[in-house]
């Protein structure tokens, strides 16, 4: 990567997120200050309490009189492991617990072990989610024809991809077995899920079907 300038990590502070035998802080910063006319970078890395480590922002920018960036600049950077790193540079070891404290120390053998559990974690954090099935079905739902093409080109998926998600939406019951229509029954499905995914309160049969005719179907 032709990039010069000089990188700083910072953690944030409280709420460490265990990970087995380390903790790792909820949020890493790495912030990147380019040199005379190099661009200047962010990337921020948060642990959920549920071990699923994810980038949540990554910027580049440049300066007003540098050079303008180029893919070099983000082409080259690792984000899955960047996340590892983030989350390796500052887990401590656990070496002392009970139901009212935790005793934590940073040692040399701490890196070797978290990386690990860190991967693991990243793994997670890339795992599709309950909105993400919830869009496919969706755009999948109401596509009046090519449905698969629908979710390729609305949700940016590569058709691989497309297809692996939309079997997951099947498999999650948003959507019907393959060559199967679909049904009023499921659109119903569809829309108490969005409701679930949005609030506590769930909705009356009366409210989805209401839903679902101001959304142009037929129920």
């Amino acid at each position: 990567m032709n990039w010069q300038g000089d990188i700083r990590w910072s953690a944030k502070v409280g709420a460490p997120v265990k990970l087995g035998a380390v903790v790792v802080p909820k949020r890493v910063t790495m912030t990147g200050v380019g040199q005379a006319s190099h661009p200047d970078f962010r990337y921020e890395f948060e642990m959920s309490r549920d071990g699923e480590a994810r980038c949540i922002e990554a910027s580049v920018s440049a300066k007003p009189s540098g050079r303008g960036i180029r893919a070099a600049d983000v082409a080259q950077i690792g984000i899955d492991q960047l996340t590892v790193v983030a989350f390796q540079a500052f887990a401590q070891d656990v070496v002392r617990e009970t139901d009212t404290m935790m005793a934590t120390m940073r040692t040399r053998k701490t890196h070797g072990r978290a990386e690990w559990p860190a991967k693991a974690a990243v793994s997670a954090g890339q795992g599709t989610t309950a909105h993400e099935l919830l869009d496919v079905a969706t755009v999948y739902a109401e596509a009046k024809k090519a449905p698969i093409r629908a979710v390729e080109t609305k949700l940016g998926y590569q058709r691989r991809t497309a297809a692996r998600r939309i079997a997951d939406a099947r498999e999650a019951g948003l959507l019907p077995a393959k060559d199967q229509p679909i049904t009023a029954e499921v659109l119903e499905r569809i829309e108490v899920e969005r409701a679930r995914l949005s609030g506590p309160k769930q909705p009356s049969q009366d409210e989805v079907r209401s839903a679902l005719r101001a959304r142009g179907h037929e129920v």
